[in-house]
């Protein structure tokens, strides 16, 4: 077997294990999120982002850039007045991101996403082997 064709191999196998562990901590993640649910949210529904990000456990900032997007369905309510997410369009979202249901991307593409940033990651540490897969 050449050189090449076990590297493939290797590829390829490692894409079918990386996605494996993607999708198992994506319904891990599903789960820790709906579970925390602030019960403290607005009875009508509709979150700010400061609570979609204190749920999510990100920063304010990336909850606005998946707005900006168009990742994250929202409601503007005007200049300066910040934005309001549903319940129901964030469960949704989370579903459709995270969640391993019918219109997620397919898993293999995603662990080539991560293994290409881990590349990237590496170049610019200095790193061994920052080389794209």
């Amino acid at each position: 077997m050449s050189l090449e064709r076990a590297l493939h191999d290797l590829v390829a196998a490692l894409r079918l294990e990386v996605a494996a562990f993607v999708r198992e901590v994506a319904r891990t993640e599903v789960e820790a999120i709906l579970s925390r649910r602030d019960a403290r949210s607005p009875a009508s529904g509709m979150l700010t982002t400061r609570e979609v990000a204190q749920q999510l456990k990100v920063k304010d900032e990336t909850v606005r850039t998946w707005i900006g997007r168009g990742e994250l369905a929202a409601t503007r309510l005007g200049p300066g007045r910040g934005w309001r997410v549903s319940q129901a369009d964030l469960d949704r979202w989370l579903a459709r991101t995270l969640g391993g249901q019918q219109g997620q991307p397919d898993p293999s593409a995603r662990a080539s996403e991560i293994v290409r940033s881990f590349g990237r990651a590496s170049r610019t540490r200095g790193l061994p082997g920052g080389r794209d897969v």
